[in-house]
């Protein structure tokens, strides 16, 4: 609103996730499963939850990462090379298909959703795993920052691994805890990340649009803004009136008010 005067409005993302239950039929694991999903580029963040688990002789006994999507071969050595030195326990995963990667969120126990810097409106991979009912942890900033902060583990953008270390140990500890946050980021996903909620705002903004006095003033505006660039090039009366400036400006005139009674 700061450079737009007219309305705004901030509508979430439509997104439904194929529905599974996913208290029956988890795969067997001895470990935590903490889950990445999506482009494994340097903004997920990869190396500082790989060091943020080698810093906790619990994290590293009791829990693995697990990378699922698509990756280069030059960034998944790199990134096995830096959890072997470290001794952390990581499975890389690369690209699968759809029914396979539902299969990892389902299984999965901790989602870890990092992103810096945070280049999304929104987050596919994060709205999933809350409607899969998993803890999620994000960084505090961006679409994330948004996320009511008893739905996610929001980490300190300039305390990323300190506070990712704490937040992983936390979750694997207290499985209670783990439910519990799953249950309430469930709740709110699937309430809110709705296809006919998205389309009821879109048409709301659309009802509002034509009644907002920056679309009524735009006929006027639009002329008027032509005319005060041709007279600071020096035109006068004569060039205004012409022919060539007159039935251009009219055209604007007439095909803005025409899209506005559209909409109205």
């Amino acid at each position: 609103t700061k450079h737009f005067s007219g309305p705004t409005r901030v509508i979430p993302l439509s997104y439904l996730t194929p529905h599974i239950d996913i208290d029956s039929d988890l795969s067997v694991c001895d470990k935590i499963r903490i889950l990445t999903v999506g482009h494994m580029n340097p903004n997920k963040r990869i190396d500082s939850i790989i060091e943020a688990i080698s810093g906790s002789p619990h994290l590293k006994q009791h829990a693995t990462l697990q990378l699922v999507g698509p990756i280069s071969s030059d960034h998944s050595g790199k990134i096995k090379a830096l959890a072997d030195k470290l001794g952390v326990s990581i499975s890389i995963h690369g690209s699968v298909d759809e029914e396979r990667l539902r299969r990892f969120f389902v299984d999965a126990d901790i989602s870890c959703c990092l992103r810096n810097p945070t280049l999304e409106a929104a987050s596919a991979s994060t709205i999933e795993a809350m409607q899969y009912g998993k803890a999620v942890i994000v960084l505090d900033h961006g679409f994330y920052k948004e996320l009511p902060d008893d739905c996610v583990c929001k980490i300190p953008v300039d305390n990323e691994v300190a506070g990712l270390r704490n937040q992983l140990e936390l979750l694997c500890k207290d499985q209670a805890y783990r439910k519990r946050l799953g249950e309430k980021a469930k709740n709110y996903a699937i309430h809110t990340f709705r296809p006919e909620q998205y389309a009821r705002n879109i048409i709301e903004m659309c009802a509002q649009v034509p009644k907002a006095s920056i679309c009524r003033d735009r006929v006027n505006q639009a002329t008027q803004y032509y005319i005060t660039m041709l007279e600071s090039w020096g035109a006068g009366n004569s060039v205004l009136s012409h022919q060539d400036v007159v039935i251009p400006m009219e055209f604007i005139q007439k095909a803005s008010a025409s899209y506005l009674r559209q909409l109205s």
